[in-house]
């Protein structure tokens, strides 16, 4: 492919090494241009195994916004998804978020307002890499007396009824 996406990863560590970089390798049709991590060790980790020859190694994520990149992936912990998320919008970066979308509503319509507030060629989208897997198309159905209510199936829904937390939010798209 002639002209690859350039990407950025912030956050180095467990969902970056085990689904994110090894997936975006696989496809071929990003170039992984710049790595961020607060411990520098992860990031070079990551710049040796998945990124371009000449791809950056930051430690501060602002640095590595700074950079010309098409998109970044926040792959941080939850509790700081929602500021770099909105730092990236605001330096006009398409941004993939890892779930959960943030830690409490208030946080998930920053990052909302902050995609609003962007240009329109800017795109946010949080992770569900696991929602089309077999295991999960295979659970079987709910039963019919079952009186549970379904819940929310997005994560600003669920944000909306306050029931926002690190381990309650599944998923989210903002077109």
């Amino acid at each position: 492919m002639a002209n690859k996406l350039k990407a950025g990863i912030i956050g180095c560590g467990g969902i970056a090494n085990g689904k994110h970089m090894p997936s975006i390798k696989a496809l071929g049709e990003t170039e992984l241009v710049a790595f961020c991590d607060l411990i520098i060790e992860r990031a070079e980790k990551a710049k040796a195994q998945y990124g371009t020859e000449d791809a950056q190694v930051f430690t501060d994520y602002k640095e590595l916004l700074k950079l010309d990149l098409d998109c970044v992936y926040v792959c941080t912990p939850n509790r700081s998804h929602s500021y770099i998320t909105v730092d990236a919008l605001h330096a006009g970066k398409n941004v993939m978020c890892e779930k959960p979308m943030a830690i409490n509503p208030a946080e998930a319509q920053k990052m909302l307002d902050a995609r609003a507030k962007s240009s329109p060629s800017v795109t946010r989208t949080a992770s569900a890499t696991t929602r089309f897997s077999p295991r999960r198309r295979s659970r079987p159905a709910r039963s019919a007396k079952s009186t549970t209510r379904e819940r929310p199936r997005c994560a600003a829904e669920r944000c909306r009824l306050g029931a926002c937390s690190s381990t309650s939010m599944s998923r989210a798209a903002v077109p």
